[in-house]
């Protein structure tokens, strides 16, 4: 009935006073009102009102306990996949850390001059100071750059 209403309304472009004497469209209005329609409409209803109705008062013991309703998780002995979980960085991280200094500076490094470049700021005591300041900690990053010997050491600072 809904369906062969918005038909009917379709074919007069859903306008008010054609829709008002077409035939097609009170043909389709009376039929979606017919009892029928609404006694479907209320069986819907009363479909939903049963399979999804949770009585008030009524509890699940597992959520009391829990406080989920969900199965506890399994616990299995299998090894982790996680990243490795050892405080020694390896190279691979120092490389990686070696690429986005060179990035912040507009340098593009090779593999070897990323791991220098990591491997020796994490050994400058200048690089670790707290209050150093940024023309300071550039003049680190230069010098870390030229002992590495990356043939385009950085020029401006990260937000210049």
């Amino acid at each position: 009935a809904y369906g062969q209403l918005v038909v009917a309304l379709d074919e007069v472009a859903w306008n008010p006073q054609t829709a008002d004497t077409d035939p097609a469209v009170s043909a389709a209005r009376a039929a979606f009102a017919e009892t029928s329609v609404a006694e479907s409409v209320d069986e819907v209803s009363q479909f939903f009102d049963e399979q999804c109705k949770i009585a008030l008062g009524e509890s699940n013991p597992l959520f009391a306990i829990t406080g989920t309703t969900l199965p506890l998780p399994e616990s299995g002995d299998e090894a982790s996949l996680d990243a490795a979980e050892s405080d020694t960085v390896d190279d691979g991280e120092l490389t990686a850390i070696g690429f986005t200094v060179g990035e912040s500076y507009g340098v593009a490094l090779t593999a070897q001059e990323a791991l220098c470049v990591a491997r020796a700021l994490a050994g400058s005591q200048a690089a670790r100071d707290a209050e150093l300041d940024d023309a300071a900690y550039f003049a680190v990053i230069v010098e870390i750059f030229n002992t590495c010997a990356v043939a385009t050491p950085p020029t401006t600072t990260p937000s210049e």
